[in-house]
């Protein structure tokens, strides 16, 4: 008997959310709106035992604010683990200053960002693509940076930026390997 395909319905932050959990030793989380969906179901589902291509659950770290979940990101990088963090504008603002250490220290990681409207004043929940000047500013970090015009092409590129990663993980790269290919 094949195997028969299995389809869902979802929007942008589930789709990216499931292809960085398949991905992903530790998630450091700290929802912000539009992105919180995505921290969400990478919580539940490690709460779940919900485990990833390394047949392991997802260690979610929920901090208490963006820049403590961008230090996390760090220092779990360090480490070596395979990690991922959810933002949006502020932020991803807030965020900077770690990422310039992981940048320069040359650590693989990978932040999704959804696309939200950079305030101009207080509060601002507009879906619009914004997000994207403030991505393009931080090219001089030596981030390499994959964009999606949609939501839902982030399950296209979200295994693009995290296979990028294995570049200096070979372990963990034959291991996906052997994981996909069971």
């Amino acid at each position: 008997m094949a195997n028969e395909k299995k389809f869902m319905t979802c929007d942008g932050n589930c789709a990216a959310a499931h292809v960085a959990y398949m991905f992903s030793e530790v998630a450091a989380i700290y929802p912000i709106t539009p992105s919180s969906p995505m921290a969400e179901y990478i919580d539940e589902w490690a709460a779940g035992g919900r485990k990833n291509l390394f047949g392991e659950t997802v260690r979610v770290v929920e901090m208490e604010s963006e820049a403590g979940a961008a230090g996390a990101v760090h220092g779990s990088l360090q480490a070596g683990a395979l990690t991922t963090t959810y933002t949006a504008s502020q932020g991803l603002l807030l965020m900077i200053p770690n990422m310039y250490k992981i940048a320069g220290e040359l650590l693989p990681g990978v932040f999704h960002v959804s696309a939200r409207a950079l305030a101009a004043q207080a509060l601002s929940i507009f879906g619009d693509h914004a997000d994207l000047d403030i991505v393009e500013a931080m090219k001089g970090q030596n981030l390499n940076i994959i964009c999606g015009r949609y939501g839902l092409s982030s399950k296209d590129t979200t295994p693009a930026q995290i296979i990028s990663v294995f570049n200096n993980m070979e372990e963990k790269a034959r291991l996906v390997k052997r994981n996909i290919a069971a």
